[in-house]
């Protein structure tokens, strides 16, 4: 899949691929929900993603497309589209959830990142927990897997959790989970780039050259929710 197909389907329409996921990974549903867990999954279910400037993301990617944004109950969501100049199917994305106060107290658990995103993307449709290995940077821990494919292709499907300790957060929020799936000719470390605390830690700038890395110590108000 070419870059030059890739801005196409995104800006001219099929946006839908990314916000509908693209794995078959089930969960266990709630058997027990909170009237706030109950609010929280109507609002996922019925607010809808709306495209915002590159000014208005809450982290510096140079490879993205598009990012998309909306309201989850307390919560805001991006989805941020990456290039993907592999001819693997699917597309790359970072997936964003800044988590209101009080909303971030559980441990990270890969099957709330799939059961938030729609499920695992290709090719990590069988991911479980033991097939993550864990690093760290400036930022706090993260996991990740890798397939390859081919001799140059390696694809990564990683997650972590920013806190306030390591960056500003966009206002309101105090935590900012982060998944994403970057498949790429290259390296692993180039796969996990996007993923890394010198992209994460960063708010873009949001004037002039969008593509130059933001100040770590920006005010929340430069990238509010709507």
């Amino acid at each position: 899949m070419g870059t030059a197909w890739l801005r196409g389907s995104w800006v001219v329409g099929a946006m839908g691929v990314l916000l509908a996921g693209c794995g078959d990974f089930s969960v266990r549903p709630m058997t027990v929900r909170s009237p706030f867990q109950a609010i929280q999954q109507t609002s996922e279910e019925t607010q809808q993603y709306v495209v915002v400037p590159e000014a208005r993301s809450w982290v510096r990617a140079p490879e993205s497309l598009i990012t998309i944004e909306r309201v989850v109950g307390a919560d805001g969501e991006q989805r941020i589209a990456l290039e993907n100049n592999t001819s693997l199917r699917g597309d790359n994305f970072l997936w964003l959830r800044a988590r209101a106060p009080g909303r971030s107290t559980a441990p990270l658990r890969l099957s709330e990142f799939l059961e938030r995103t729609g499920g695992a993307p290709y090719p990590f449709t069988q991911i479980r927990d033991g097939d993550l290995s864990s690093g760290e940077d400036s930022l706090g821990p993260y996991v990740w897997a890798e397939q390859r494919s081919g001799v140059n292709t390696i694809c990564v499907l990683g997650l972590r959790r920013i806190t306030q300790a390591g960056r500003v957060m966009p206002q309101g929020t105090t935590v900012i989970d982060v998944m994403m799936r970057n498949c790429v000719e290259g390296t692993p470390a180039q796969a996990l780039a996007p993923l890394r605390d010198e992209r994460l830690a960063y708010f873009p700038a949001t004037s002039g050259n969008l593509r130059a890395s933001g100040n770590r110590n920006l005010s929340p108000l430069a990238a509010p929710l709507p």
